[in-house]
């Protein structure tokens, strides 16, 4: 589930916001986005002038009240951001965060039956929706590995979960990805012959017609199970990179401190969970391998081991989905 800041929107308004969330220091745009908002009488044009004021003292006493505007767009335009930033006591954070902010799709669930869902929605667990049991890949077609290849295996893999991507088009987080089809999700982990470090992950694009749910043709292994469903939701934000033993920490470091932790962890926490933002250190340091590499997705399989699955900038800007990684295993 996912509503699309378009709906919050006048007519003509996407590019102004557009600049906005591009270039989150430049304040001459948003002058100009506010100035068009007042002249048709819109209050969120007072509102995102002195949101841009408080953006660059950084104490909430001068943040503008956001009541009766639409998160959504407050999101966008990075009021929960700034706030965050706000909780910093040195105003520095500013300049070193904001050039880093992208969008993201903040991402919970809820428990539904795959009976009330509908074929091609946006879940995790349940059935795979395929065009035929042929398309529910084996365990050596997970060739994003992380210790030891899966190559040999011919279990089926777990089936993790689907993203609609027609549902998401919308959002400025998948700008990069196809506009249409289903994005499916699967791992492979050897629990059964108790070799768990043999764990890979693929992921599949396949069109929107024709797919039907998809039992299983084969049994499935332990640690491949069907997994309870759940139903995705989405929603836009602003993300930021991990502040310690990542590629873009030295940019969060200017003093070679913990000053800027407190503010940065709440992005952090807010986000944890989310689609094409930034990857999160869970049980070991930053899993973003260098600047290049995109976070795709984080996600869990049946044993309640998560899977860090990320994919280079350029593959991702040609939906190469061969060639996404996972680049961390939380066993734990």
């Amino acid at each position: 589930m996912f509503e699309p800041i378009d709906a919050h929107l006048l007519p003509d308004e996407r590019p102004f916001l557009d600049k906005v969330v591009d270039e989150p220091l430049n304040d001459e745009a948003r002058g100009v986005y506010a100035d068009w908002l007042d002249e048709r009488g819109d209050q969120r044009g007072e509102f995102l002038r002195q949101l841009t004021a408080a953006g660059h003292t950084l104490q909430v006493a001068d943040f503008p009240d956001p009541a009766e505007i639409a998160s959504a767009w407050l999101e966008l335009v990075g009021h929960p951001l700034l706030l965050d930033l706000a909780d910093c006591e040195d105003k520095s954070i500013r300049e070193a965060a904001l050039p880093l902010a992208r969008p993201a799709l903040r991402m919970t669930s809820v428990e539904r039956s795959d009976d009330v869902l509908e074929i091609g929605a946006s879940k995790l667990g349940g059935l795979p929706d395929l065009p035929s049991p042929r398309h529910w890949p084996v365990g050596e077609a997970c060739r994003a590995i992380y210790n030891d290849a899966t190559a040999g295996y011919q279990d089926l893999a777990g089936f993790l979960g689907q993203v609609n991507l027609a549902e998401i088009a919308g959002s400025y987080a998948a700008r990069d990805l196809p506009s249409e089809g289903l994005l499916s999700f699967f791992c492979f982990q050897d629990w059964e012959q108790d070799n768990p470090d043999a764990v890979g992950v693929c992921v599949r694009w396949f069109p929107s017609a024709d797919l039907r749910r998809i039992e299983p043709h084969l049994s499935l292994t332990l640690g491949n199970e069907v997994m309870q469903a759940r139903q995705l939701q989405f929603a836009e934000t602003l993300d930021l990179p991990e502040p310690y033993d990542g590629p873009w920490s030295d940019l969060l470091h200017p003093a070679d401190d913990d000053k800027y932790f407190d503010a940065l962890n709440l992005v952090r926490e807010r986000n944890f969970t989310n689609m094409l933002g930034y990857g999160r250190a869970t049980s070991g340091a930053d899993p973003t391998p260098d600047r290049d590499s995109r976070h795709l997705i984080v996600l869990d399989n049946s044993y309640e081991c998560r899977m860090h699955i990320q994919i280079p900038a350029s593959e991702l800007a040609r939906a190469n989905f061969d060639a996404v990684t996972l680049n961390w295993v939380d066993f734990d």
